[in-house]
C-alpha cells in the first residue's frame, strides 16, 4: 500500500490536478525521484493551469503503465503502478487549506535491470531524493546494513 495527501485545492481555490485526476480515474504511478531526475521534480512542483501537461513542461516522457492506464515517467529507474483503494478528507490546517489522504495498492512495479544488483535493488545505483523540508533536499551517497536483534 502506498499514501500520500494532496491538498484539495491550489492558493487560488481551484481543485487541484492531483486529486482530480485521482478521483476521475482511480489509478495513479508513483515514480521514483531521483538526483539525475532533480530539476524536472522541481519543475513539476509549479502550479500550472488545468490542461497542462507536467510531463511536457518538465522535460519528460509519459511511457505507458502496464497494470494501470495512467502513465509512468520514462525517465524515472523505477516506479509503483497503483489503484486508488480509499480516499479521506483530512482536516483543514491552520491555513485552512484541506488535503485527502489517498491509499493506493500496488498492482505493479516497474524497475531497470541496471540498478538491479546480485537479485536486488542497489540503493546506490538509485540515487533517491529526498524533500527534507523548505527548499533543502538530499540524495542517497551511503547504505548501511543494521541487524534486527533477536
Amino acid at each position: 500500500m502506498v499514501a500520500f495527501a494532496p491538498n484539495s485545492k491550489d492558493l487560488e481555490g481551484r481543485p487541484k490536478d492531483t486529486l482530480r485526476n485521482v478521483l476521475d480515474v482511480p489509478e495513479f504511478v508513483v515514480n521514483l525521484a531521483t538526483y539525475e531526475l532533480r530539476e524536472s521534480v522541481v519543475l513539476t512542483s509549479e502550479v500550472y493551469p488545468h490542461g497542462i501537461s507536467e510531463f511536457q513542461e518538465a522535460g519528460l516522457t509519459a511511457a505507458p503503465g502496464v497494470n494501470v492506464s495512467v502513465p509512468r515517467v520514462g525517465e524515472s529507474p523505477a516506479a509503483l503502478e497503483c489503484t486508488v483503494f480509499d480516499t479521506l478528507e483530512l482536516p483543514a490546517g491552520p491555513n485552512k487549506r484541506q488535503s485527502v489522504l489517498v491509499v493506493g495498492e500496488v498492482v505493479g512495479i516497474y524497475i531497470e535491470d541496471r540498478v538491479i544488483k546480485d537479485g536486488l535493488v542497489d540503493q546506490l545505483a538509485l540515487q533517491q531524493l529526498a524533500r527534507l523540508g523548505y527548499f533543502h533536499y538530499s540524495h542517497v551517497t551511503n547504505v548501511f546494513d543494521m541487524q534486527r536483534p533477536k
